[in-house]
C-alpha cells in the first residue's frame, strides 16, 4: 500500500490534481472565514466628535437639538434614542442616511427635534447611540457603536404634573368661591 501511494504521489499529474484540490478546498473554507475576520476588526467610528446642545422649542411638546461632528466614511446605520430620568423612555428609531461625499471629513451641523413625553419630569437627560454597518462584516459580528454625550433637557414641569396642578387650582378657586357665596355679608 505504501509503494502504491509513493509511486502515484511521484506522478506529477496526480500531485498537481491532489494539490490543486486541496488548495480550493483550504481557499473555499478558510478564505470567507478568514474575510469576515479581518472585515470585522474594522472598528474605526464613522463620526467622531459630536456635541449637541438645546437651542429651543418648537413647541411646548418637542425640544429642538443641534448636533455637530465629523463624519469620517460614508456608512448606513441606525440611531436610538431614549429620554432618561427616573425612567428611561424610547423615542423612534431612524434609520441613518449615507454621508454626502462632499461632507466626509468636515464638521457638520444638523438639528433634530425630540418629542418630550407626558410622563418625563425633570431632571431628563436626551441619550443617543448610533450603530454603523460600514461592510458585511458589521451585519454579521455586530455594528460599530457611537454614543453621543447626554444633553439635559430644560424640562421644569411633565404635562401630567401641570394638568394635575391645574386641576388642584381650578379646585381651589371653586372651593373659594362656593366660600364666598355661603358666608353672609
Amino acid at each position: 500500500m505504501i509503494e502504491f501511494l509513493r509511486d502515484w504521489w511521484s506522478d506529477k499529474k496526480h500531485r498537481t490534481t491532489f494539490g490543486g484540490a486541496i488548495g480550493a478546498c483550504m481557499f473555499l473554507t478558510f478564505g470567507p472565514l478568514w474575510a469576515v475576520l479581518v472585515f470585522s476588526m474594522d472598528r474605526d467610528a464613522p463620526i467622531q466628535q459630536v456635541t449637541g446642545k438645546v437651542i429651543g422649542f418648537r413647541d411646548e411638546d418637542h425640544i429642538v437639538i443641534e448636533w455637530t461632528g465629523t463624519r469620517l466614511r460614508a456608512c448606513p446605520g441606525r440611531q436610538h434614542k431614549w429620554i432618561v430620568n427616573s425612567l428611561r423612555v424610547a423615542l423612534p428609531s431612524a434609520e441613518i442616511p449615507l454621508a454626502r461625499r462632499e461632507n466626509v471629513g468636515r464638521p457638520n451641523t444638523w438639528r433634530e427635534e425630540i418629542p418630550i413625553p407626558a410622563s418625563i419630569a425633570p431632571p431628563a437627560k436626551y441619550e443617543v447611540q448610533e450603530e454603523f454597518y460600514c461592510n458585511f462584516a458589521h451585519r454579521i459580528m455586530g455594528p460599530i457603536i457611537v454614543e453621543f454625550p447626554l444633553i439635559e433637557l430644560p424640562i421644569t414641569l411633565s404635562r401630567v404634573d401641570r394638568v394635575e396642578l391645574e386641576m388642584r387650582q381650578q379646585k381651589q378657586e371653586i372651593e373659594l368661591l362656593k366660600r364666598k357665596t355661603e358666608t353672609p355679608q
